[in-house]
């Protein structure tokens, strides 16, 4: 039995593992600056602007970690439904 992951077993070329790298490091930067702006939004009062931005800011720290476990790993993401089957059916 194979086990479903959102990582190929095809290897990335190397100018995409340094992408998936750059992307998700900044990803992650952007992440912690949201999660200042989700603390100061709070202290001045506005829940609904942090709550829209503590939810933002998740989603894009699942979304750099997730790339940054790709680049660290050296293979590639899945990104839509069907890719999976694309990849082991060996289309280019």
């Amino acid at each position: 039995m194979r086990v479903r992951t959102w990582l190929s077993p095809r290897a990335p070329a190397p100018v995409e593992r340094l992408a998936y790298a750059v992307v998700g490091t900044i990803l992650l930067l952007v992440a912690l600056a949201g999660f200042a702006l989700v603390l100061l939004s709070w202290s001045m009062g506005d829940l609904g602007f942090g709550l829209f931005g503590l939810v933002m800011g998740l989603l894009t720290l699942v979304l750099g970690c997730r790339m940054l476990v790709a680049a660290a790993t050296g293979r590639r993401l899945y990104w839509w439904p069907g890719q999976r089957e694309d990849d082991e059916g060996g289309a280019p």
